[in-house]
């Protein structure tokens, strides 16, 4: 999957949400209000091209795409070979 240049919040409100199954979990820990986690997921579904959730009856349910690139971005992020500061200040902001 070849992926645009994104911008290391909008990957890792991606990853929590991912992680938590909500909006408002990956807000808590990344210590933003949730319409922040919001607006990053509707940049990152801009800045890729596709829809990473699908909205049914309040909850997000993760596309085919976004399993996808869920895989990506945990093949990315426990890499040994991740850039050293990106993943340390990502985790930072927790």
């Amino acid at each position: 999957m070849k992926l645009p240049h994104l911008r290391d919040k909008q990957v890792l409100a991606f990853k929590l949400v991912m992680e938590c199954g909500t909006v408002s979990g990956a807000a808590r820990r990344m210590l933003i209000a949730q319409p922040g986690v919001t607006r990053l997921l509707k940049q990152l579904e801009h800045d890729l091209g596709f829809h990473l959730f699908e909205r049914v009856r309040g909850r997000l349910i993760p596309t085919p795409e976004a399993r996808l690139f869920h895989r990506e971005v945990q093949r990315v992020w426990t890499s040994p070979n991740i850039a050293p500061g990106m993943k340390k200040a990502a985790e930072n902001r927790l």
